[in-house]
Parts: C-alpha cells; sequence; structure tokens
C-alpha cells in the first residue's frame, strides 16, 4: 500500500457512512479487512480530498491522492468485477505498491537528471573513428611448410642451448678433489730432499689449479703447526721459504703424522 507522510495524514479527516478519522486509518484498516471497500464511496472521498487542497495547494499530496486514489479503486474492481476462471496477469497489491515506489524515486531523482542534461547538452564529443594500420605492419600470410620448419628450426636451438647449458652446470658442480694429506707429504717430501723450498716452486699458478694451490697453502699453516717446517716471508705478498722444522722425519713422508687428525 502506498504511503503519505505523517504531515499529510495528519491534515485529512474522512467522514463517511461506516466511518470518520484520518485517512490513513482508513487505509491501515482496508489494508487489514477490517472494512469491506465496498462500502467505501471513494467519490466522497475524492471531494473531500480536493477539499483539502483548495485550502492549501500541495502538489505533493495531490500527486499522493491520485496514487491513492487508483489503489482504493483498484482495490474496490477487484471486490466488484467477477473473477476470470483464468486471468492472464494479475497485479498485486504488494506490486502496485513497489511500481509507485519505483515512480517516485523516478519523480524524485528527475531535478537531477533535468540539471545533469542542462550542464552536458553543451559539450561535445568526438566520435570515434576506426583505425587503420599502415600495410608495413599487416601480417603477410604465412606458409604452413615454413612455419612448420621456422618451429623444428627453434626446437633444434632449443636443445643446442639447452644440452649447452647442461655442460656448464655439470663443470660447475664438478669439484676438484685434492687430499690435504698428499699435499702435506708434498711439502715435506721437497723439504726434506733439499733443506729449502719456496712455496711459489711447489705450487704455481702455471703448474697447479687453484684448487691445488689453496690446499698446498692449508698444508704448510697445518706442517707449521704441527712444528714439521717453518715458513719464512720478509716482506708482503714476498716469497715464502719453507725450512725444515723441529719435530720433522721420514715417517711423515708416509703421511702418519701421528699428533691429532688432519681434516681434509
Amino acid at each position: 500500500m502506498p504511503v503519505l507522510s505523517e504531515e499529510q495524514k495528519s491534515e485529512i479527516n474522512i467522514k463517511l457512512d461506516v466511518f470518520e478519522g484520518p485517512f490513513d486509518l482508513l487505509l491501515t484498516l482496508l489494508e487489514r479487512n477490517k472494512l469491506e471497500i465496498t462500502d467505501i464511496r471513494i467519490s466522497l472521498i475524492a471531494d473531500q480530498y480536493l477539499d483539502v487542497l483548495k485550502e492549501h495547494f500541495n502538489m505533493e499530496m495531490a500527486s499522493e491522492f491520485l496514487v491513492m486514489a487508483s489503489w482504493l479503486m483498484h482495490l474496490k474492481s477487484k471486490r466488484l468485477l467477477p473473477k476470470q476462471e483464468k486471468e492472464e496477469e494479475e497485479i498485486t497489491e504488494e506490486e502496485l505498491a513497489r511500481r509507485l515506489a519505483q515512480y517516485k524515486k523516478y519523480r524524485d531523482a528527475t531535478p537531477e537528471i533535468t540539471e545533469r542534461y542542462r550542464y552536458w547538452s553543451k559539450a561535445y564529443y568526438k566520435m570515434p573513428e576506426a583505425l587503420e594500420f599502415p600495410k608495413k605492419y599487416a601480417l603477410p600470410e604465412i606458409d604452413p611448410d615454413v612455419f612448420a620448419d621456422c618451429f623444428a628450426e627453434v626446437r633444434m636451438r632449443y636443445r643446442l642451448r639447452r644440452n649447452d647449458d647442461r655442460e656448464k652446470m655439470e663443470r660447475i658442480l664438478k669439484v676438484e678433489k685434492v687430499s690435504l694429506r698428499d699435499k702435506m707429504k708434498q711439502v715435506v717430501k721437497s723439504v726434506l730432499r733439499r733443506t729449502r723450498a719456496r712455496f711459489s716452486e711447489l705450487f704455481s699458478f702455471g703448474k697447479s689449479s687453484r684448487t691445488e694451490i689453496v690446499t698446498g697453502f692449508l698444508a704448510l699453516l697445518e706442517l707449521e703447526r704441527r712444528k714439521r717446517v717453518r715458513a719464512e716471508q720478509t716482506e708482503n705478498f714476498g716469497e715464502i721459504e719453507i725450512l725444515p722444522g723441529e719435530e720433522i722425519s721420514e715417517k711423515d713422508l708416509n703421511g702418519e703424522f701421528g699428533d691429532g687428525p688432519i681434516f681434509e
């Protein structure tokens, strides 16, 4: 059922044979079936409504009356007219109220829509144009056989590159194993044979790999800690002289240093 504002309802009092009181109470009683719509004379309601409008005209109240009157007439016609066995479409009271509420939304939005139309009616826009691509960017027709050959070549290059990457990775992962004990034996053997040896003669970049040089230097430090050799260097980055230590012996040539484990 459509709804009036409280101010509008309070201004209207209806006097009928079967009812006397505020208009909103009449609508409520009809809605709850407390009164029969067939006992209500809509023409009397219209006359009393028009008398109120004559005293102080209100456009909103007038429009609401049209809504209410249409609802009352629809409700009364349903009671008076015989019902058909099969009705194509029957508008319920809830549907009518929904449509009226929707109409009110459009009516309330009319001022804003009008203002927007007035503002944007002075704006002009460039119509979109179809884009034309230069012929030099057009894709040529591709022969399926040529496409298959190109795909085969790309696949072959991918396989070659993958194999090359695999070989590089294998070289990276392949670690050269050098024994610390063997390098210690090499240093001891050189010192016992010549009494004095140079580190650069035992391990040089031209003859030894980087791993061998690093392992040889660690072997020298370990032998000096075990007092098998003495290392002397007169200046920074100078030559390292290797001399026999206090506890060096021929037994060290067998790799049996006998005083603690060697971590390799």
